[in-house]
């Protein structure tokens, strides 16, 4: 089980027994709190102030504006649903009644298709295919779409994974081929745009089109990109009936080669003649977890999915999309061959039909395909057919497909987060028009009700987990899914002995019972069981969020410029007294130099040693990373064919291969020393099995060890007055902040960025610019201010140079580019 928290908050209590009586906004007394730690509960109260928690523990000597006796409650964490489809009905009643009455505070949007990015196509596809709830479409990008969302107004929280559905429409429409390079480049460059704005990760929902036209290494190399924002990777695997291992499997796959953590969508095994395949796609995912891969799953506490009638139709039929489906219905060879096709995973009798587009046909709303084929007096497969076209739409169903053994099993999993799968909606007006399938209303009442409190599938303190800090985790949100001071006030009281679904297969439209009190950041939503009416949630937004703009730094006007692109792969930079930048193109062998004079390009010395980092030392000596060497080089820039090897071997053993290199204000030279196996290298194993960071002093041919713990070390600067010194495990994804002595050697290691780099350089502000996706600067502190896009897949390295040392020279994949800024560079 997980830590328990209970010694802190004993701490806590004792410092507020000896404090002078404090004044909260809300004080929550007398509950048993379930602090999403999977812990049992303890008696304990809390106190709220803004947003957030503040105190937990005995506060009776406390008052607040509002107070609330939680005796008999249990008191918890805001539930997170990791599927939610409440995109649309949030727009039309923000309150998220549905959910928010069973202790949901937050919604994570967007499987394998987004509210953004959307183009003009996009945007009259959608206003097209809207159905009951009409709505302007005011928005681009999907963070466009979170922040309308919260302006707007709503009840709950708000996250959102980026569709690759969505960005494959975007760029290559239905089409069913592989994208081409520029068509790629065109959807990582959506990606990354989607996760710099907030996306938690991709999702891909694989039996639906276009986002099953994309194959797996397709989705490995997007996912590639989500690695390097640290998000998830989430899908609706391409099969979950009879090639469910083997969708299973691409899941672990596409996990394991893009190095990015995973999660399947609503885990089942479809279909009976299916059943028996659960144990062996569980023994999947242990496998892969017990191998290192962060593999999780999800689920909905229902024995029935719910999805469109048109995923019976062959696979043919579909790939165009609904209105290429619409057209081939009109040939009537094409219309006979569908149905010859039509692949019944479950009986008709265990189909329900729940949502139509057409009024005309809302009078079938609750039968079944089976019911309706017997009243028309036609096959059910004519009958999916004509009601398709009849209702111009995919229709909504519900597949009776699964049984209660496996969904306990399921369940038990300590891995397995909760969902509804489902939208969030009020039981009257415009949402009772149709039919739904009864998750949407209760779901997680009846995880903690029937499953928990009447069939004791796991404790309850387990299921607050999964409801709450397993998801928080997995999606690395932060201050969220705990019940922790300093957390948001995202807090649900329900009563554990009546909690309960009230929703049917027959009248679904009823709300859960039990919750009596939901607060969002801070704000009181749920209120004795009734709405209040606030609307305090917010966008929550994931780990490679761009949350700082400070484009002060960049001068007004001011564009990357692309100075040449005639190499295969560019690195360096390094900047001498005059402002001139030389750099490398490694592997064509060769250092170039852009002159300050005549603001050109040319070829400063070839061969090179395959040099990789470059820097001036303090004699204006160029020292190279001859990475093909393994070696330490010093050139005369009078003289670049001369030569003086500085150092090739620590210990009698050869470097890894030198990456990064500074050089301190007293001539120590600090470097990296990476293993990548190069092409060009004659050795195909490590000589030295740990990846170092050393300091060679000043006129010594004896490196020091002085870093020691990283994964795989790479970019590294110092400060003007070498007084710090910035490393990046580019393996590990973190840059630290080290003090240097006065002996070289380091002390006071501090995490500085949650990313690593390639190259970096400092202003003389003090502002870190690491480089990777684009460009990416960090204030002092470690805050993030700035992004600065680049359109290659990789930015390697990044310095200062120019007569001014205002001039931001940037080396990316096959090209050297400048940005012009408002702040010096250190030399």
């Amino acid at each position: 089980m997980r830590t328990p928290i209970i010694c802190l908050l004993l701490f806590i209590t004792v410092l507020f027994s000896c404090s002078e009586p404090q004044t909260y906004d809300v004080i929550i007394r007398n509950g048993q709190l379930y602090d999403g730690s999977g812990s049992p509960a303890f008696q304990a109260d809390i106190g709220i102030l803004g947003d957030s928690i503040v105190a937990i523990g005995d506060l009776d000597k406390a008052a607040a504006t509002m107070e609330i006796d939680a005796s008999g409650m249990a008191v918890a964490p805001g539930f997170i649903n990791m599927l939610s489809w409440a995109n649309v009905s949030l727009i039309e009643d923000g309150r998220s009644q549905g959910d928010i009455r069973q202790g949901v505070t937050l919604e994570v949007l967007g499987e394998g298709r987004s509210m953004g990015p959307l183009n003009d196509e996009m945007k009259a596809g959608m206003k097209e295919g809207q159905q009951n709830i009409k709505y302007d479409i005011a928005w681009t990008t999907l963070g466009e779409y979170l922040d309308f969302l919260e302006q707007k107004g709503v009840s709950t929280n708000i996250a959102s994974f980026v569709g690759n559905g969505t960005l494959r429409e975007y760029v290559m429409g239905y089409e069913k081929r592989t994208p081409t390079n520029e068509e790629m480049d065109q959807m990582k460059a959506l990606l990354r745009q989607a996760m710099e704005e907030g996306a938690v990760g991709m999702s891909t929902s694989l039996i639906y089109v276009p986002s099953g036209h994309a194959q797996t290494d397709e989705i490995i190399e997007l996912a590639k990109v989500v690695s390097e924002y640290d998000g998830m990777y989430i899908s609706h695997i391409r099969d979950e009936e009879g090639d469910l291992l083997e969708a299973v499997q691409e899941l672990i796959r596409v996990s394991d080669e893009a190095d990015v953590p995973a999660e399947i969508y609503h885990f089942k095994a479809s279909g009976n003649k299916n059943w028996h395949l659960l144990d062996d796609a569980i023994a999947l995912v242990d496998s892969a977890r017990n191998a290192g891969l962060n593999i999780t799953t999800d689920m909905y506490m229902y024995n029935a999915s719910s999805t469109g009638l048109n995923v019976l139709l062959p696979e043919w039929a579909k790939e165009g999309g609904h209105k290429s489906t619409m057209a081939l219905i009109e040939q009537p060879d094409r219309r006979l061959q569908m149905m010859k096709e039509v692949d019944f995973y479950v009986p008709p009798e265990n189909i329900l039909l729940v949502g139509f587009r057409n009024e005309e046909l809302r009078s079938l709303l609750g039968k079944t395909l089976a019911e309706v084929a017997e009243q028309r007096d036609i096959s059910p497969e004519e009958a999916i057919v004509d009601l398709i076209y009849e209702d111009n739409s995919r229709i909504q169903v519900v597949y009776f497909s699964m049984t209660e053994e496996n969904i306990e099993k399921k369940l038990a999993l300590p891995y397995m987060a909760i969902c509804s799968d489902a939208g969030s909606y009020t039981n009257e007006g415009v949402f009772t028009l149709q039919s739904t399938h009864p998750r949407a209303y209760g779901s997680f009442a009846r995880l903690l009700g029937h499953y928990v409190r009447d069939k004791q599938v796991i404790p309850l303190e387990e299921a607050i987990y999964k409801l709450t800090s397993l998801p928080a985790t997995n999606l690395k949100l932060e201050r969220r899914g705990a019940l922790l001071p300093g957390y948001y006030a995202d807090i649900v009281i329900f009563n554990p002995e009546t909690i309960q679904d009230q929703a049917t297969f027959e009248k679904p439209h009823q709300y859960a019972t039990g919750v009596e009190h939901v607060f969002v950041n801070g704000l009181q939503v749920l209120k004795n069981g009734e709405h209040t009416g606030a609307f305090p949630g917010r966008v929550v937004r994931g780990p490679g969020w761009n949350e700082g703009n400070d484009t002060s730094l960049i001068r007004e006007g001011a564009e990357l410029k692309l100075v040449s692109d005639a190499y295969s792969f560019t690195e360096g930079p390094a900047v001498d007294t005059y402002g001139n930048v030389y750099f490398t193109d490694q592997p064509n062998n060769q250092i170039l130099k852009w002159s300050v004079e005549n603001e050109e390009v040319g070829v400063f010395m070839k061969p090179a040693g395959r040099a990789n980092g470059l820097y001036f030392d303090n004699q204006g000596k160029l020292l190279a990373a001859a990475d093909e060497k393994f070696e330490l080089w010093r050139i005369d820039v009078d003289k670049p064919g001369e030569v003086e090897v500085l150092l090739s071997q620590f210990e009698g053993k050869n470097l890894n291969g030198p990456n990064d290199i500074w050089v301190g204000p007293k001539g120590g030279i600090y470097f990296t020393d990476p293993y990548y196996q190069r092409p060009w290298w004659d050795r195909s194993a490590k000589e030295i099995e740990q990846e170092r960071v050393y300091y060679l002093p000043k006129g010594s041919r004896e490196p020091v060890i002085v870093v020691d713990d990283f994964v795989q070390p790479n970019g590294i600067i110092g400060s003007a007055d070498g007084k710090k010194l910035y490393i990046a495990d580019i393996g590990d994804k973190k840059t630290y902040s080290y003090d240097i002595r006065d002996n070289g050697m380091l002390t006071n290691k501090k995490l500085l960025a949650p990313m690593g780099s390639d190259g970096m350089t400092l202003d003389i502000k003090g502002n870190l610019y690491l480089t990777g996706n684009g460009v990416t600067v960090f204030n002092p502190e470690g805050k993030k201010i700035l992004h600065i896009p680049v359109p290659q897949d990789w930015t390697a390295n990044v310095t200062f140079g120019g007569k001014d040392q205002k001039t931001l020279f940037i080396t990316a994949m096959n090209s050297l580019y400048t940005l012009d800024m408002n702040v010096n560079g250190i030399r």
